[in-house]
């Protein structure tokens, strides 16, 4: 065999958190089906995982002013690696890189579809895509969603850990997938065509002249050339995304020519120039006011409004039509779930208590309430609601779920809102994760406290106006109930309001989603969105507007 084309450009592929030996003997696998498959060609593997120098060495083996291809290997290789390589090349003398393809495709899921049904699966099994070794998580659960899509009749379509143990009627397909020549041509395929974008790019090897070089006739205007789909609009103008705070902006970098992304937080001034051209707005986490929502109808660009909460109510109204609204449905689910078990247990054991206790020198021992054992209701079985529910799971509760729909999830059964009038009086915590519509505004009125049996203890993780302050005031009084809000109505709460110095009581000023974890989750679903923009795919959380 000859050695490498130095000509051509380089092709890169990621396989992102495989860290054990054999994961990555089948990936090497599967770099020489390639190399076999087209001689000379220059195949490297990026062996990437977070936190660690790899990409550095990845890109100290790309010569200065050499063209790279990066593709993914695997299902659920990390787009942001392939970003985060692609960016680096970029920077480097002399040197252009496409990133053809970011994150899973649908190409991918297929194959992965075709090797389940070769290995016996049938619609109505249950299907695990056991990866070989850890895999990001963002990625995977990308990657598990679009198995979940593209599997017909009801099975369980996901991943499990290396070495964890599977249901025996499990059909497992391990990934990374097994040397196989449809994934090779593949491979192959996202390499083609990054080099043909490649083709169209002035700084490659033997590219034609760019297009301000070309006699452009009677063209009407600039002829937009083609470039790697990493951040740019399909119309191959550069994509213009605000976010609300710098240091938004400086993680999620920048990619001249491709994305451009300004920092404005809705209140401040916004350069006319860059108003003509927004595309994406990222709202900010707080909006005491969402009336600042209004300036976006003096943006003539704007295609889509990414808003940083689950909740989305607030905002619906102030968008523009015909621009698209985005919530960040799992961004929120680890912080809010942490702080809902952490203010059941402060009020459970009596932690506030023996706050108020120790800054006063007391020592005075009680017997408190438990959580195990404990029937705890969560009313709004959704993607927050099944979050807390599995970190209750260890505390040795009975679960009893709520939700719009009665149905049976993951082996759950879920009860509908009829249900709860004959539920609440045998129930000893209920938390509230529902969200705010016509059916819930006011829902936990004084008929609804009344129905909860003594001691019960209400956890408001949800919205304000679901709850009717008023009459929670007059049960938290007598000491029959115990409250711990994170949300309240009004809110802010005034200084002066009695809730603060109501018995039993715990309040938090909305700082469920405020934690060091939120920014890099945020981070992840916005290259995702980007990368979508590119592909011309669906959006991810969009919510349906009548």
């Amino acid at each position: 065999m000859t050695g490498p084309d130095a000509a051509a450009p380089i092709l890169i592929g990621c396989a992102h958190g495989t860290r054990d030996p054999a994961g990555r003997a089948v990936v090497r696998g599967l770099l020489d089906d390639i190399r076999a498959a087209r001689p000379g060609l220059d195949v490297r593997a990026a062996f990437v995982d977070v936190q660690t120098p790899e990409i550095d060495e990845v890109v100290a083996g790309v010569p200065d002013g050499r063209a790279a291809v990066v593709v993914p290997l695997l299902l659920s290789a990390g787009f942001h690696v392939q970003v985060d390589i692609a960016r680096a090349i970029r920077q480097r003398p002399g040197s252009v890189v496409a990133a053809p393809t970011v994150g899973p495709d649908k190409r991918l899921v297929g194959l992965l579809l075709d090797r389940l049904a070769e290995a016996g699966a049938r619609a109505g099994d249950a299907v695990v895509l056991v990866p070989a070794g850890s895999s990001d998580a963002r990625a995977t659960a990308q990657a598990d969603a679009m198995l979940r899509e593209a599997w017909s009749g009801p099975p369980v379509v996901g991943f499990a850990a290396a070495g964890a143990p599977l249901a025996p009627e499990a059909v497992a397909v391990t990934e990374p997938l097994a040397p196989d020549a449809r994934l090779v041509e593949l491979v192959l395929d996202r390499y083609d065509a990054g080099v043909a974008l490649l083709e169209g790019h002035p700084g490659a090897p033997g590219a034609p002249p760019s297009v301000s070089e070309r006699d452009q006739g009677p063209s009407p205007g600039p002829r937009p050339r083609a470039l790697p789909t990493t951040g740019v609009r399909q119309d191959g103008l550069m994509l213009t995304i605000t976010l609300p705070y710098r240091r938004l902006v400086d993680a999620l970098g920048a990619d001249p020519g491709r994305v451009r992304a300004v920092e404005w937080d809705l209140v401040g001034p916004l350069d006319d120039e860059v108003a003509a051209a927004v595309d994406v707005v990222v709202a900010p986490y707080y909006m005491p006011d969402a009336g600042i929502l209004d300036r976006l109808r003096a943006l003539p660009r704007l295609k889509v409004v990414q808003l940083p909460s689950a909740g989305y109510e607030h905002a619906l109204a102030h968008v523009p039509p015909g621009v698209i609204v985005c919530n960040a449905r799992g961004v929120h689910d680890a912080g809010t779930a942490e702080l809902a078990v952490g203010l059941v247990l402060a009020s459970q054991r009596g932690i506030d208590a023996a706050v108020k206790d120790q800054l006063e020198g007391r020592w005075a021992p009680r017997t408190r309430e438990s959580l195990a054992d404990r029937r705890v209701m969560i009313l709004g079985y959704g993607s927050i609601g099944t979050a807390i529910a599995r970190r209750l799971a260890p505390f040795e509760i009975e679960l009893v779920a709520v939700a719009r729909t009665p149905r049976v999830q993951d082996g759950v059964v879920v009860r509908g809102m009829a249900e709860v009038p004959e539920l609440l009086p045998t129930v000893d915590v209920v938390i509230l994760i529902a969200p705010l519509t016509e059916e819930t505004s006011g829902l936990v009125d004084a008929t609804f406290l009344a129905r909860m049996r003594d001691g019960a203890l209400l956890v408001n993780m949800a919205r304000g106006k679901i709850v009717d302050s008023d009459a929670l005031l007059a049960e938290v009084s007598t000491g029959r109930l115990r409250a711990a809000l994170d949300v309240t109505e009004p809110e802010p709460l005034p200084a002066d309001h009695p809730l603060w110095h109501a018995p039993g009581v715990i309040i938090t000023p909305h700082v469920a989603g405020n934690t060091w974890a939120t920014d890099p989750r945020l981070l992840g679903l916005l290259r995702t969105q980007i990368a979508r923009l590119d592909a011309g795919d669906r959006l991810l959380n969009v919510i349906e507007r009548t």
